[in-house]
């Protein structure tokens, strides 16, 4: 009754399919997976994409403030005013490499989600 529901069939008249009768089915693809129908593949979440774009546009201003702060540590490194202040401004410079590399990979990702919508939107929702 499920999958009868699911496809947009009504059941008969018993409430469901009579046990003599074969109920046709989604037939399955070459490689063993049921097919796609082409409505669900085009039905791509628009508040998804959206929130996707708005994240994309935050961390594309985060990593250029995070790249001018690296470009400032290394300048600030350039004049040596003391030992201590040298281990400071090389742990500051690790920390921004490292939350810049962080920040690179989940752009990359959201980059690709956005470029092929029909795959990443679609499964995001299920």
């Amino acid at each position: 009754d499920y999958l009868w529901q699911k496809e947009g069939r009504t059941p008969g008249p018993e409430g469901s399919a009579m046990a003599g009768e074969s109920q046709p089915g989604p037939e399955a693809g070459p490689n063993g997976t049921l097919p796609e129908s082409p409505l669900r593949a085009k039905k791509l979440n628009p508040i998804l994409i959206r929130q996707r774009q708005e994240r994309r546009n935050e961390l594309e201003e985060e990593i250029a403030r995070c790249e001018t702060e690296i470009a400032t540590c290394e300048l600030d490194q350039a004049h040596f005013k003391s030992a201590e202040e040298s281990i400071r401004l090389a742990k500051c410079l690790d920390e921004h490499r490292t939350r810049l590399g962080e920040m690179m990979k989940e752009w990359e990702q959201i980059a690709v989600e956005l470029e092929e919508p029909g795959k990443a939107m679609v499964s995001d929702r299920e």
